[in-house]
Parts: structure tokens; sequence; C-alpha cells
């Protein structure tokens, strides 16, 4: 026999040895997930890092990556390369800074170029929020007064709710004297927040800090500025008339003695001396006003806090009419507050005009 039959021949037997039905059947065993790796947690903001392995008998194709969860919702087909049976992949994927839920759901499903699935391997990951709110402030009023109201607008996020907002005031030595708060349940705050400044608040130049505080109970603290608290003086001066006293009797024509005391805390320089007459009736239209006396207008040389005061007031003009007349003292401190005193004295005639003649 010829080499060449005997090399068929000995090919034809090898055949016949092999199972030679099943040399070019499809692989129908399914690819399997042998690892699907993600940590435990991850922070908001942050990388989520995931790797997977899958190993088949026919060549692999793909793997695909499903992400459920923590606002990440989405599908990653992962690739193999030609022939490869043992594959092996890692990414990361970016976690949203303000998720709808804190849990995310991993599942991993690999697929042969035979078009076998594997079964799913899954996995689960915590979303942590370690990011702070954020706070700023700002005065609306400044300088302010001895008795006026602060203003201090307020500005506040966070990525996923905050708690809790509020205010500190400082005083010129640094210490806190105010700390006012209001409890939020949002991711956002926009608030003014007031206080009514003490009358007896001492002048000075004073911060302001502003907090927010998150559901996680980490808190911002901002400077939101200073302001400065100016004197502010309310307190109207005290007048006190001596002399005349109350219907002391005034012949028309006379001049009258005033004796008058003056004070106030943070001092004056003005008084006023008047003697005034009121007739008619208001309720018909025909009030008027009269001068009785010539009036005294008093500029200290410089502020006084306490002095007493004498003048005489000469009668104005030839009027003689019989009435009341007022002895009215006004008196302005520096910051324009006006403090008054009145006493009534009665406008008669000489009751014996010839008495004085008389010896």
């Amino acid at each position: 026999m010829r080499p060449a039959g005997i090399l068929a021949l000995l090919l034809l037997l090898g055949l016949g040895a092999c199972d030679g039905r099943n040399l070019f059947q499809p692989v129908t065993e399914a690819p399997t997930i042998v690892a699907l790796t993600a940590p435990p947690a991850a922070d908001l903001g942050g990388m989520l890092p995931i790797t997977a392995r899958a190993v088949g008998v026919a060549a692999m194709d793909s793997i695909v990556i499903t992400l459920e969860g923590g606002g990440i919702d989405t599908e990653i087909t992962l690739d193999a390369e030609e022939n490869e049976f043992d594959m092996l992949r890692s990414l990361e994927v970016e976690v949203p800074v303000s998720p709808s839920d804190f849990t995310v759901h991993i599942r991993a499903v690999a697929y042969d170029v035979e078009g076998n699935a594997s079964g799913s391997r899954q996995a689960q990951v915590v979303l942590i929020d370690r990011l702070p709110p954020s706070a700023s402030g700002q005065i609306l009023t400044d300088p302010i007064g001895q008795g006026d109201t602060l203003r201090v607008r307020l500005t506040a996020t966070d990525n996923v709710r905050l708690s809790l907002i509020g205010m500190r005031v400082r005083d010129p030595s640094g210490s806190p004297i105010l700390n006012e708060v209001a409890g939020v349940d949002a991711q956002a705050a926009d608030t003014v927040f007031t206080w009514r400044v003490p009358q007896d608040q001492a002048p000075g130049t004073y911060s302001v800090q502003v907090f927010a505080d998150d559901q996680e109970n980490r808190r911002t603290v901002s400077d939101a500025g200073t302001f400065r608290v100016e004197f502010r003086d309310i307190v109207v001066p005290e007048v006190s008339i001596e002399v005349p006293e109350l219907d002391q009797i005034v012949e028309i024509g006379d001049s009258v003695f005033v004796r008058v005391r003056v004070q106030d805390e943070h001092r004056f320089q003005t008084v006023r001396i008047e003697g005034l007459s009121y007739r008619g009736d208001p309720d018909l239209g025909t009030a008027q006003t009269v001068q009785r006396f010539d009036p005294w207008t008093i500029n200290l040389n410089q502020p006084v806090a306490d002095t007493t005061l004498t003048r005489y007031l000469r009668t104005s003009g030839g009027d003689t009419t019989v009435e009341p007349a007022f002895v009215i003292v006004t008196a302005t401190d520096l910051a324009g507050n006006v403090g008054a005193d009145t006493v009534r004295v009665r406008l008669e005639e000489d009751p014996d005009p010839e008495e004085e003649l008389q010896f």
C-alpha cells in the first residue's frame, strides 16, 4: 500500500476513535460570575469602585453591571477580548452628592460568545454623607442705635437636609450675648433673624456669626461681620418748676418770677420759658393761643446735666383779660429729647387800685 493510503487510513481510524458526533456542537454550559466586589460603604460625591470576574467554558463576551438606588440607576456593559475565558474587570462609578436614598444595589451577569448567561451575583453598598452644610450671613442694619432692631439674613444649604440654623451675637469683649436658633427640615433655608437691642446696651462694635447643622449634626459656622451699637438717648430731660406755685395770683401787667430745675443724665443746653393763655373752643374752631408774657430762650454756654435757672417773665403787650395763664418750661437735651413742666397761674386785676396810694 502506498504511503498516502496508509496516512488516510490512519486518519479515518483516529476519527472513528473520537466521538465525532460532539466535535462541532455549541457549548451550552453557562459562564460563572466568580467574584463581585465593592466596598460596604461609599461617600456621597466620591467614587464607588467595583470589580467583577467571570469564567466560562466558551470564550467570554461581556459582563453587564446593573446599579440601582442611591441616585445611581444605570447599566454598564464591559466587553471581553477575543478568546478570553477568564475575564476580570474593574470600574469606578461617581456617587451623587444628593441621592434619593442611601443604598446602592449592584448586580452582575456574564455572557459568553455562545449566548449563555450566568446567574446573577449581587452586592450592596451603603452611601455615607460626610459633606458639611454651607452657611453665610449678611448684616442688614449697621450702625444701629439702642432700642433699634438688628436684622441679619442667613442663607444655608445642605446636600441632603438641614436640621438647624442660627445666629450668635458677641459683645465687644467677645462674650456671647445672644443665641437664636430655628429648626429646619429642608435642603435650603433663607431666613432673617432679628434682635431688639436693649435700651441700656453698651455702645461698641459687636460681631455676628451664623451657623447651620445638617441631619448628621455636622455644623458649619460663618462670620457674618460686625455692627456698631451707637448710644441713643431716648430719656427726656426732667423739668420741675419750683416758682410760681399752682394757681398763684399774678396781677395783670406784673412780671412773673420763675425758678426751674432741669436735670438730664446725658446733658442739655437749651431751655425755653414762656407764659401762654388758651381761649376759645376747639370744638367750635375758635381755639387760639395768646402770648401773655415775653418768652425766654436760654442757650447755655456748655451742656450741663443739672442746673437751676431763674428768670422774670415780663407781661406781653397791653392785654388786660382776666384769665388763667400757663407758665411752660421746656428743655431739649443733646439727643433732641424734649422735657417740659407747666404751672397754671391766675391773672387778675388789682382788687383795690387806690390801696397803693394810702399811707
